[in-house]
């Protein structure tokens, strides 16, 4: 633990953060990983549960020198410009690979038969688009690592730039694997069998028609899915809220906080799992056939007004309060 903490100092005094500001951030992940150390997190696990201190410190601290903003960054906002058209082969599987830093990301649908690719308040020359094998990729090539990524955005002084990838109606997408620093995501109306999302502090919204197998991490963002249908979903995040509602969920449901809380509303599925450190769970119609309840301090309290059975597996808490109340 001691290591991971003096590691995210050092990475924190890269930025524009005080000293104050940055024992306070040190101080309080202090008393989140003592917590989790407490309900039975491997010390080897920090890491993977709290994310890596580069990606922390691009979150939380803007870098140290920041350019003047020039004309170019003070401009009206461009239009909206295509930068790539491509076949989709409906009888192979599509993907979308997408990396990015600062850029808002939207994958929508179209009544378009062509795949497209828009951008808007960007220079596309800072992207590699391609289209081969049936798989989109789009990457910002002024990445080099996740903290240098970040910066380079400072840099670039274009925080506001929007990707706008539209699917046709007639595809279903295999699998979206989307990383990002601090862009935001929205996902509407696509079935997509896999979706893969890695953000520090972007936003994520999800408008599901049918979903397969959603897995989500995320530090300081939030979290707002609806959907029809989904076969397994799976988040974890550190301070960020979510939401999830109106999802009829065939298997599993887990669920893992640090600090941020998370709402259930209208959801049914086989099996939930809640983790959580110090955030509050609240669920209001949701009706998991079997749960696992595990919190230290946060409380986990589910509300509904049908009285279904709902098998208790495990119920575990240090100071937290953990109620199930039906009608």
């Amino acid at each position: 633990m001691n290591k991971y903490l003096n590691d995210l100092r050092d990475a924190l005094k890269k930025t524009s953060l005080t000293t104050i500001e940055i024992e306070d951030i040190v101080n309080d992940y202090r008393d989140m990983i003592e917590n989790a150390l407490e309900e039975g997190l491997d010390p080897k696990n920090i890491e993977d549960k709290f994310g890596e201190v580069s990606t922390l410190a691009a979150a939380l601290g803007s870098p140290k020198e920041k350019p003047e903003k020039s004309a170019e960054d003070t401009a009206s906002p461009q239009k909206e410009t295509e930068i790539g058209r491509y076949d989709v082969d409906d009888e192979k599987a599509f993907e979308m690979h997408v990396r990015c830093t600062h850029e808002t990301i939207r994958y929508t649908k179209t009544d378009d038969e062509q795949l497209v690719v828009t951008i808007k308040n960007g220079n596309a020359a800072d992207y590699e688009v391609s289209f081969k094998e049936n798989i989109l990729r789009l990457e910002n090539l002024n990445t080099s690592g996740v903290l240098g990524s970040f910066m380079g955005a400072f840099k670039s002084g274009k925080r506001n730039t929007e990707f706008l990838i539209k699917v046709p109606k007639s595809i279903n997408v295999e699998r979206i694997k989307h990383h990002s620093v601090s862009g935001d995501m929205m996902v509407k109306d696509l079935d997509v069998v896999l979706m893969n999302v890695k953000t520090t502090s972007g936003d994520i919204t999800i408008r599901g028609d049918k979903l397969g197998n959603v897995r989500i991490n995320g530090v300081s963002g939030d979290l707002d899915m609806k959907a029809t249908t989904a076969s397994n979903v799976k988040f974890s995040m550190i301070s960020g809220n979510a939401s999830v509602a109106s999802i009829n969920l065939e298997e599993t449901l887990e669920m893992s906080t640090v600090s941020g809380n998370i709402a259930i509303r209208e959801v049914s599925c086989d099996t939930c799992y809640v983790s959580s450190v110090s955030g509050d769970v609240k669920g209001n119609e949701f009706y998991p056939k079997k749960v696992a309840l595990k919190s230290v301090s946060g409380d986990i309290v589910i509300k509904n007004t049908e009285d279904k059975p709902i098998e208790v597996l495990r119920k575990k808490s240090v100071s937290g309060d953990i109620k199930i109340k039906n009608a």
